[in-house]
């Protein structure tokens, strides 16, 4: 083949080519088409997030009326848990003041109470010998 022949195939096929589109190019959609069907797309995209939102939005409200149900119940055990422990303490301190008076009053009281004066007496005197790191009683 010579360069002439090549060249009238070439033109030949170029003119085919211009009478009969390309099956391919006839199935392309034009930018209008596309941008309508993203458009819709986009809608339907926007629609299902605002559902998944309100969804969402009303579990969170559910678990926050949830939470403040829970901290609620929470507040209220433990201040019924102070209370009791107040109730519990203020009787277990009348019940030791009762204690310490009747032991105070009883002879063994009395010689526990002079021990304690003494041994008061000997800390004092050995206190200085505290910062020397040396006791002695």
């Amino acid at each position: 083949m010579n360069y002439k022949d090549m060249n009238n195939e070439n033109n030949n096929q170029q003119d085919n080519q211009l009478k009969d589109p390309r099956p391919d190019l006839q199935k392309e959609k034009t930018p209008l088409q596309m941008y309508n069907e993203l458009k819709v797309d986009r809608e339907k995209e926007r629609k299902e997030f605002a559902q998944k939102d309100k969804d969402y939005q009303i579990q969170l409200i559910k678990i926050g009326e949830k939470l403040d149900r829970t901290v609620d119940e929470l507040t209220k055990a433990k201040n019924a848990e102070e209370i009791a422990k107040t109730k519990y303490w203020a009787s277990k301190e009348s019940d030791y003041r009762d204690a310490v008076e009747t032991r105070q009053n009883t002879a063994e009281g009395i010689i526990v109470n002079m021990l304690y004066e003494v041994l008061d007496e000997e800390i004092k005197d050995t206190e200085h010998l505290k910062n020397k790191n040396i006791w002695h009683i």
